[in-house]
């Protein structure tokens, strides 16, 4: 349910301004709709934040990896292959 993942998301931020999980969140939540520019975005972001912070270092690692990949299969198979790039990478 994306609309309710990015309410939750978006609620931590009352929390912790500076949640780079969520942020990361955020990022996989636009990747799913597709929006490969805004989730680049998310993940600069949370690279900023992450600076020396080994947690958020590793998890956002899986994420740039997964986006640079998206990005190469849209530029060679199509925006279809998106969600096929998305979904390999849950089960990986």
């Amino acid at each position: 349910d994306i609309p309710a993942a990015r309410e939750a998301f978006a609620l931590s931020f009352a929390y912790v301004p500076d949640n780079v999980p969520g942020i990361v969140g955020l990022g996989y939540i636009a990747l799913l709709e597709g929006d490969i520019v805004g989730a680049r975005r998310f993940a600069d972001r949370a690279t900023q934040l992450s600076a020396g912070i080994a947690r958020n270092t590793k998890a956002l690692t899986g994420f740039r990896q997964l986006l640079d990949r998206a990005e190469v299969e849209r530029e060679t198979a199509g925006p279809t292959a998106l969600r096929d790039v998305i979904n390999l990478g849950a089960v990986q």
